[in-house]
């Protein structure tokens, strides 16, 4: 089954500390592929099944470039547990959020908790869901490894269909600096 997620693309210089992550995790000896499981590191707003309005994306053309702060790493426990950079979750954080989820309304996306500002948390994926003794030892070498914060902006919206990850559409936020 097909799964479209609207997600914020980063400036690139935190994209490329967040990628250097992901290089850690992938040395730790196991036999993953994060690129192959999350396409490219990324914070997910919204989730549907079905395909969002690509029309809906021009009224995003007026929101300016979002600052994000990563300010932790931790773990999703469970059955299937993960690891993941925590997003301070800010007010213009909240309010793209908050637009994100009605683009996906407007283009009859469903509605899930991904998609209620209530339960919305802002994180990173970094590690998919292992066992929980993979995640412990990946979690020792990445907390003992990753100095926090880090400081970035979302520069674009990307509408993405997984699995595999597949860029369909973006939008450049103003100010972005991207061409």
């Amino acid at each position: 089954m097909k799964h479209f997620v609207l997600q914020g693309r980063f400036n690139p210089e935190l994209l490329e500390r967040i990628s250097d992550i992901w290089e850690l995790v992938s040395s730790c000896g196991l036999n993953i592929s994060l690129k192959e499981d999350f396409g490219w590191p990324h914070l997910s707003f919204t989730s549907s099944e079905r395909e969002h309005g690509v029309s809906n994306f021009e009224q995003l053309r007026g929101i300016a470039a979002v600052p994000i702060t990563v300010s932790s790493l931790a773990t999703w426990g469970g059955k299937s547990p993960m690891i993941f950079l925590g997003v301070t979750p800010t007010r213009e954080l909240l309010e793209l959020h908050r637009i994100l989820s009605e683009v996906v309304k407007a283009g009859g996306g469903a509605n899930n908790s991904l998609n209620s500002v209530s339960s919305f948390v802002p994180h990173i994926s970094i590690f998919p869901r292992r066992d929980l003794p993979e995640v412990q030892r990946v979690f020792e070498t990445v907390v003992s490894e990753v100095e926090l914060p880090l400081k970035g902006f979302i520069t674009a919206i990307e509408l993405v269909e997984y699995f595999p990850a597949k860029v369909l559409h973006e939008c450049l936020l103003a100010g972005s600096g991207e061409a």
